[in-house]
């Protein structure tokens, strides 16, 4: 079964390298207080940072943006999911593991200003998402894999999900780009 794990992979990453290549060149950077519509990736299976992505997309909406979340659980059926916001699984992935479906269409439709990679570690769902997105800036934490996925990326020194957003939004909301 190892070689059939290397063809998917083979595949999965071919067709991410190509969704992502398209839209190389439309990024541009905006800065916090010209952003609008904020699209946050999150890992719904690691229970205990959903508190903290859940709070924090609270505080975004309390500030008047306008997001869409959308999380990974990563199990063949939704029993004991976080239903708060809308989540995909195992089922939604295609033979190569590509992301597919309803509710990840009207996701990546979505051109977002920004979008948020709040989680950590490598989820391939939720990295093709976040390769192929046609967001303006993307951010999210350092992680070597992601670097060609990444615009904007913080490197923490904590574990602590909630810790490490807070960072990473301090970060965006004193950079300033010159238009």
């Amino acid at each position: 079964m190892q070689w059939l794990d290397k063809i998917k992979n083979s595949f999965f990453n071919r067709q991410q390298n190509r969704q992502s290549q398209q839209l190389a060149g439309r990024r541009s950077p905006i800065c916090w207080e010209n952003c609008k519509t904020i699209a946050i990736l999150f890992n719904a299976s690691d229970a205990a940072n959903l508190p903290a992505v859940f709070q924090h997309i609270r505080l975004l909406i309390s500030e008047g943006k306008n997001v869409q979340a959308l999380g990974y659980w990563d199990a063949a059926d939704l029993n004991n999911a976080p239903t708060q916001y809308p989540i995909f699984n195992r089922k939604n992935l295609s033979f190569t593991n590509v992301p597919q479906g309803e509710l990840i269409q009207n996701f990546m439709q979505q051109q977002p200003d920004i979008l948020l990679a709040l989680y950590n570690g490598k989820i391939p769902a939720l990295d093709y998402l976040l390769a192929t997105s046609a967001a303006q800036l993307r951010a999210g934490f350092y992680d070597a894999e992601k670097l060609n996925s990444l615009d904007f990326i913080v490197q923490t020194s904590t574990d602590n999900l909630d810790m490490a957003i807070k960072e990473l939004l301090s970060q965006l909301i004193r950079v300033k780009f010159n238009s």
